[in-house]
């Protein structure tokens, strides 16, 4: 039995992109908390995942570095906010820099 996989890949148009997008280095983010099913609470825990765009071009993202956390709520509680964000963006800041050739100072707040 083959498995097959497809790739689908978006181009933007860089005419289309908004003046600051065409202008700057952009980094797109995107985080999400999944949980345990309700009976696994506070036996299980969460899984945290935040992906970065590594390439500065708003119109050639296509490339994404990922960091992944285990976290467990006080008390058996969920916990939607992400534990250790800033370190998180730090690291995938650091990519960033570090896939485009930029040499631009991280400071993460």
């Amino acid at each position: 039995m083959r498995t097959y996989a497809t790739i689908y890949t978006q181009v933007l148009n860089p005419g289309n992109l908004p003046i600051i997008l065409q202008q700057c280095e952009v980094m797109v983010m995107g985080a999400d908390v999944t949980h345990p099913a309700p009976d696994q609470m506070g036996n299980k825990p969460s899984i945290a995942a935040v992906v970065a765009s590594t390439e500065p071009a708003a119109c050639e993202m296509s490339q994404y570095g990922c960091q992944v956390r285990l976290q467990m709520g006080k008390g058996g509680r969920i916990m939607e906010a992400i534990q250790d964000m800033q370190e998180i963006v730090t690291a995938l800041l650091k990519n960033f820099y570090k896939c485009a050739l930029l040499s631009i100072d991280v400071y993460a707040y």
